[in-house]
């Protein structure tokens, strides 16, 4: 199910991109500051599991298509931590305020899912603000589709 999610979590951040790059004469960049947001925490989140460093501002606009092409690439290295190690393990990480935790990789990788569904919520949110109808992304929309 985990890998299902991490489907429905790359394939929604592409449409909900997709959808923003259509709307014209919007200014719509608090909407791609948080779009960027969750794939900068996908990135912080890999570097605690693979124990690397990762000093971003998790906050920086990414360019929209460096934006796709970093949703593919962590999706793929998400992918080969389901397949290759142990989601059981607790790893041990520090976080942005040098705070010591210890986590299982499983609990990492449900947060990395919710993270970003509450975004794209906030996402939403500003849309309906500006008079836009955002596209369907909750789950069960995703798990519709043929």
């Amino acid at each position: 199910m985990i890998r299902k999610l991490f489907e429905y979590d790359r394939d929604t951040n592409l449409m909900m991109l997709n959808f923003l790059e259509k709307q014209e004469g919007l200014d719509l960049h608090e909407c791609f500051r948080h779009l960027s947001h969750i794939v900068w925490a996908q990135e912080i989140w890999l570097a605690r599991i693979m124990n690397l460093g990762c000093p971003v501002d998790q906050w920086e606009v990414i360019p929209v298509r460096r934006l796709k092409e970093m949703l593919e690439i962590n999706f793929q290295r998400f992918k080969d931590i389901m397949d290759g190690q142990d989601t059981e393990e607790i790893i041990h990480y520090t976080n942005s305020e040098e705070k010591s935790f210890d986590h299982k990789i499983s609990d990492i990788l449900q947060h990395v899912i919710i993270h970003g569904q509450h975004h794209r919520a906030q996402i939403s949110l500003l849309l309906r603000q500006s008079g836009i109808k955002p596209p369907a992304t909750d789950l069960i929309y995703y798990l519709r589709q043929p």
